[in-house]
């Protein structure tokens, strides 16, 4: 954990402001109902500039403060990542999973800027916690689950994507196993309950989400190549110059 905060704390605040964590200040600044309606015009949910908002008139807004948010949702996520590991996979297992996580350097980069990413990966995760602990704790768990989802899609709309395989997980277990007809109802109950949670949202944005159309397609392989070279090397970069790295 201190290898981790070392890292992502080293030169927190040397860079300039560049232009996505400029937009994210200049909305966090607004009121809650405008930093609202400035959301639902673009192509994120609301809940990260509702927490820059309040973490702004806290923290200031020097580079290193705001982007210090960025940080804690980062160290959030490297501290549950061991937790999850250990409920899985056992206590080394978890600490290797950990120690890799706090030196991923796409991870690093991600907890330095002042973006909603590594928030939506904290509550992704969290989510799978509280999944994790689905059957063996009160309905205190299924309560909190929801709400960590529900919190993981107000900050990412990709976090659907997260909701969808747990589904999948879920329906396999009761393919296996299809007698826990109770656990089931209570699944399907707290879907529905992120459903109503997240539908005011879709009401205001749906009708006013927009976003950049490419002038020029762009190839599905080199959707895979892009994804893979930042995930393999932790920056953008030039994609043919690390294919070598990339492929193995």
């Amino acid at each position: 954990l201190c290898l981790g905060y070392g890292l992502r704390v080293y030169r927190l605040g040397q860079q300039n402001i560049w232009w996505d964590e400029g937009h994210a200040v200049w909305a966090a600044r607004q009121s809650l109902t405008e930093v609202t309606r400035i959301t639902a015009y673009d192509v994120h949910p609301p809940l990260y500039l509702w927490l820059l908002h309040a973490w702004m008139r806290v923290a200031g807004e020097s580079e290193f403060a705001i982007r210090y948010l960025s940080l804690i949702g980062g160290m959030l996520t490297v501290a549950l990542c061991y937790v999850v590991a250990r409920r899985l996979v056992g206590r080394r297992t978890a600490l290797l999973a950990m120690m890799l996580l706090a030196t991923a350097r796409f991870h690093i980069w991600w907890s330095q800027e002042t973006r909603m990413y590594v928030w939506a990966t904290f509550f992704v995760l969290l989510s799978i916690y509280y999944l994790i602990c689905l059957h063996h704790r009160g309905y205190s768990v299924w309560l909190l689950y929801v709400l960590s989802t529900a919190a993981a899609l107000y900050t990412l709309y990709l976090a659907v994507l997260a909701v969808l395989v747990q589904n999948l997980f879920v329906a396999c277990v009761w393919w296996r196993k299809p007698r826990r007809k109770r656990f089931l109802s209570n699944w399907i109950l707290a879907q529905m309950g992120i459903l109503a949670l997240y539908t005011p949202w879709l009401y205001v944005a749906l009708s006013r989400i927009r976003t950049d159309v490419a002038k020029t397609a762009f190839p599905p392989h080199l959707v895979w190549q892009l994804y893979a070279t930042v995930l393999s090397t932790g920056i953008s970069t030039d994609l043919d110059r690390w294919l070598g790295v990339v492929v193995p």
